[in-house]
């Protein structure tokens, strides 16, 4: 696969936001393509945008996508298709990994509706996306985030290009239980800091502080990283990219060698991006050392349990090759 970096935009999508009360709007969000298992279980096809997964759907009759991300904390709705809604309460100040952004207002969205499949009301942050429709030349009516994904445990499986909602009880099991079929392979656990997903990772024996983040096109891996971790990465360009906001910065694209899951499981070559990460604190809610995006997430089927605070790799078919 060639290294079009110079095509990547950061679609990070994270937001320091503190929820305020905002005024009720009836908003139905519906997935037209979506498979109801069960009133606990609902399978969704995704498609591609680059490396960007996006799932079809529908908010008040509105067709368009929608991003799955664990990196984002709230619920996102696209105000470029929402612009005549009533003005709401700011709920806080988004981030990129380019800084900070605009202040970032609130909106209420009534449910989610997969037939029998339901998840009650969210507060949804109203965000200008129209730079990323642009990018993706794709419709992009909002993004799913942590708010929504916590009481799931999310199958992401790149074979069947499908993610699986399964609800889960207190202690993080699956309700249908009985509905996984697949075979898993591995567990790692990881910590959850802020709203974000942190993987203790390693490389050439220092430890590396991870957030799996779906909304991250590409890998990242912070300037600041101990010495011996930036000896294993390999520069190849330098690039110029754009987060949520209109600035650009210069970073370094390439190659990052030898991570290990829990100095156990290695993982292989993946393309990262060296970039200045300190700005992300805030928007991750913890410091972090890298993000873990499509390179990572697109090597294996996995199933991602908040409650448990641990991932699940899933056995892949024989015939199955790498997205």
């Amino acid at each position: 696969m060639s290294l079009k970096f110079i095509h990547i935009c950061c679609f990070l999508l994270l937001f320091g936001t503190k929820v305020f009360p905002a005024e009720a709007w009836p908003a139905m969000i519906n997935f037209p393509e979506a498979e109801v298992l069960s009133e606990n279980t609902v399978r969704i096809p995704f498609h591609m945008a680059d490396h960007l997964i996006l799932v079809q759907g529908s908010i008040n009759g509105k067709q368009g996508h929608l991003i799955i991300d664990t990196g984002s904390k709230h619920l996102v709705i696209n105000k470029k298709h929402f612009k005549k809604q009533p003005a709401q309460l700011a709920s806080g100040v988004g981030y990129s990994v380019n800084g900070s952004m605009d202040q970032i207002m609130a909106q209420r969205i009534q449910n989610f509706s997969f037939s029998t499949f339901k998840i009650p009301n969210r507060i949804a942050d109203r965000i200008d996306l129209s730079h990323i429709e642009k990018n993706k030349k794709e419709r992009i009516l909002g993004i799913i985030g942590h708010d929504v994904l916590y009481d799931f445990e999310i199958y992401v499986d790149f074979y069947l290009n499908q993610i699986t909602l399964f609800r889960t009880d207190r202690k993080g099991n699956r309700i249908d239980e009985h509905l996984f079929l697949d075979t898993p392979v591995s567990e790692t656990p990881f910590e959850i800091r802020g709203h974000s997903i942190i993987l203790n990772t390693t490389v050439n024996n220092a430890t590396l502080d991870m957030a799996l983040d779906t909304g991250a096109e590409i890998n990242f891996l912070d300037t600041k990283a101990p010495e011996e971790v930036l000896e294993r990465f390999r520069g190849i360009k330098k690039i110029k990219i754009r987060g949520m906001g209109q600035k650009r910065s210069e970073m370094i694209a390439g190659k990052l060698y030898g991570l290990q899951l829990n100095n156990e499981q290695p993982i292989g070559v993946m393309r990262t991006i060296l970039a200045d990460l300190s700005d992300m604190t805030e928007a991750y809610g913890t410091r972090v050392d890298g993000v873990l995006g499509y390179d990572f997430i697109a090597m294996k089927r996995l199933l991602i349990n908040y409650k448990k605070k641990a991932i699940t790799f899933v056995k892949l078919p024989l015939s199955a090759k790498r997205p």
